[in-house]
């Protein structure tokens, strides 16, 4: 469990987070959302140790963040940020870096690496473009490739920051179904989304944001029966059933 405690974090004297008390729990997927500027991003790079907290503190498996090293904590915990170049390497190898946490200096793979890097692919639906460069994929082709990376690093929790901005319907719903595949294996998924409707239909469990602090939390269902969507983003979400599974229309408060 990743466990925060009353965290705070400010840049440039600004107050970015204020006072966060949460827990994560393995086999659950957690979407953040908010409006713009309200902290999601900082708040997932504090869980990712990609920040250090001003006050308060977080725990993983009962253990502060300071007693681990870079590399012990690499094999618990994975990120994928939302900005990152794309190298001009074939899939194949990209995905290899999954596997850094786990090998000395040297970086030399063994074979029970490759055979890790070779399945990561195939459960990300990624197999077909193992031998490509990754600039030369389409963005859905390029995601599947980077959710490949973060099945080889095989954390036990997964930090995504907008996984599914620019990219189609169709690449968007393979990357959640992806996020629940690695839910189902016992993972815990925590998501910033900007879109509401994959948050509501993906979730466990859903963090709002709004100033730096959260002002929910709890299940999809929690959130449309309160008047936080209201309140917040001035909206409202209607749940209908479709081929027997819940989807939302999401629409403006009038």
């Amino acid at each position: 469990m990743i466990r925060l405690c009353n965290v705070s974090f400010s840049y440039d004297d600004k107050s970015i987070i204020k006072n966060i008390s949460l827990r994560l729990e393995k086999g659950k997927i957690y979407s953040v959302i908010g409006p713009n500027g309200s902290g999601k991003s900082t708040l997932l790079k504090l869980i990712g140790k990609l920040r250090t907290c001003d006050g308060g503190n977080i725990t993983l498996d009962g253990k502060d963040y300071g007693e681990y090293s870079r590399k012990a904590f690499a094999r618990c915990v994975a990120s994928l940020p939302q900005s990152r170049n794309i190298p001009m390497i074939r899939s194949w190898e990209l995905v290899s870096h999954g596997r850094f946490p786990y090998l000395d200096g040297r970086r030399v793979l063994s074979k029970e690496d490759r055979l890790i890097v070779d399945r990561s692919l195939r459960l990300a639906g990624a197999e077909e473009f193992a031998l490509r460069s990754v600039s030369e994929l389409s963005g859905g082709e390029r995601q599947k490739v980077y959710l490949s990376m973060l099945y080889a690093q095989e954390a036990e929790y997964i930090l995504l920051d907008e996984p599914t901005t620019f990219l189609d319907m169709s690449s968007k719903f393979g990357v959640m179904n992806t996020l629940t595949d690695m839910k189902e294996a016992g993972k815990c998924v925590v998501a910033v989304l900007h879109e509401l409707s994959l948050a509501l239909k993906y979730s466990d469990e859903i963090i709002v944001l709004s100033h730096g602090e959260i002002v929910f939390s709890g299940t999809p269902k929690e959130l449309v029966e309160g008047n936080i969507l209201g309140d917040v983003f001035g909206i409202k979400a209607v749940c209908v059933t479709i081929d027997g599974s819940n989807e939302y229309i999401i629409k403006e408060v009038g």
